[in-house]
């Protein structure tokens, strides 16, 4: 059985990932499609626009074969921690044998080259990272102006380009696993902003067609950061996993002056803090993650969706015994054997909770103890 594993968000699945999960099949050879896919909250620190069961089940239907949810703690990430729990998973699992991405590179060779160079050069890139901070640099504008500065191998065009971003971080993090258990690399090409326009313009289709909902969804997510945020001391903030440089301080001062998640975005946001770091931090505000939590999250691989091909994946999974990290199917019977992960699978069902908390659906019915991963039919099949 030839695995292929892809770390993705799907938010909504569409054409575009059909088109990839092919491509990547086609050019590894492989017979069976994992992904690592992000939950209720996004990387981009935003409740995601179809909760996480039924994107897995769409994914499924899609072309892949077992989905597994990325723990809480590491969806709403940055890039580092987002793609080391992609990485990861995949590769801790045993049966990976090609990791696929994205990139508007389409160069395996390209994207290794500046992995490796920012490998190779990371205590000086921390250095000029930190000088250019100082200076109200935002981290992603610091990281590209440093590699450029150390002649990091395609640090001007391969670090300026987002989804070759997520590419080198993938290498970056592909190249430091352990020999025995690192797939493979393989990467295809996408023009700028293709999948992202796509996904936007569904999204921006559902928001034309009921403008209130989704108004309503955004003031509930507004209220329970505010909340958080006013509850919590100036310390609890900057133990928050994104706080850095006073963003904590400036989200307890900025909060009382704004009526809307859109105004504390444009009141808070500068050259020092993107939109994406703000908007992450008010979800790892109202989660509660901490930078403990993300140094010491265990990994797992939590079981979603599947189809045929998926669930022999797992059949193999358990009868070999290969895997290096716990395989949940069942939250209800499975979680009290592994105490090592209870605070992040605490975090998840959390954020599955505040989640529909925000969307107005059931919370009984929504619960991860309540929900099971579904046997999905693939469309393709």
């Amino acid at each position: 059985m030839r695995t292929l594993s892809i770390t993705a968000e799907y938010n909504p699945f569409h054409s575009g990932h059909r088109y990839a999960v092919e491509e990547l099949k086609k050019r590894t050879g492989a017979d069976t499609v994992l992904s690592v896919m992000s939950g209720n909250f996004t990387q981009r620190g935003i409740p995601a626009f179809q909760d996480k069961w039924t994107r897995a089940e769409a994914a499924v239907r899609g072309g892949v074969d077992l989905v597994l949810e990325m723990p809480a703690v590491y969806a709403s990430a940055a890039s580092p921690g987002f793609c080391m729990a992609g990485v990861s998973i995949a590769a801790q699992l045993g049966c990976t044998d090609y990791i696929g991405f994205g990139s508007e590179s389409g160069s395996i060779q390209e994207l290794t080259e500046a992995a490796e160079n920012l490998i190779r050069l990371e205590k000086p890139l921390h250095e000029r990272i930190a000088m250019y901070r100082k200076q109200g640099f935002s981290y992603p504008r610091a990281q590209q102006q440093a590699a450029l500065d150390l002649g990091v191998t395609g640090g001007g065009s391969v670090l300026s380009e987002p989804n070759n971003l997520l590419a080198v971080e993938y290498m970056r993090q592909i190249l430091q696993l352990s020999g025995d258990i690192r797939p493979a690399a393989v990467t295809v090409r996408r023009e700028s902003g293709d999948y992202h326009a796509s996904a936007s313009a569904i999204r921006r289709k559902a928001y034309q067609e009921d403008p209130q909902y989704y108004q309503q969804c955004e003031d509930r997510y507004f209220r329970l950061a505010a909340a958080r945020i006013l509850q919590m001391s100036e310390r609890e903030l900057e133990n928050i996993a994104s706080s850095s440089d006073g963003l904590g301080n400036k989200l307890k001062k900025e909060i009382r002056h704004c009526g809307s998640l859109q105004e504390l975005l444009e009141r808070v946001k500068s050259k020092a803090y993107t939109m994406t770091r703000v908007q992450r931090m008010l979800t790892q505000c109202i989660l509660g993650v901490t930078g403990e939590d993300m140094r010491n999250c265990r990994l797992y691989a939590r079981v979603l969706a599947f189809s045929a091909q998926g669930a022999k994946l797992l059949k193999h999974i358990r009868k070999s015994d290969c895997s290096r990290i716990p395989v949940i199917t069942n939250l209800n019977k499975e979680a009290h054997r592994y105490p090592e992960i209870r605070r992040s699978l605490e975090i998840d069902v959390l954020a599955a909770d505040l989640y529909h908390l925000i969307t107005g659906e059931d919370l009984y019915e929504r619960a991860d103890y309540v929900r099971h991963p579904a046997y999905v039919r693939k469309n393709i099949e």
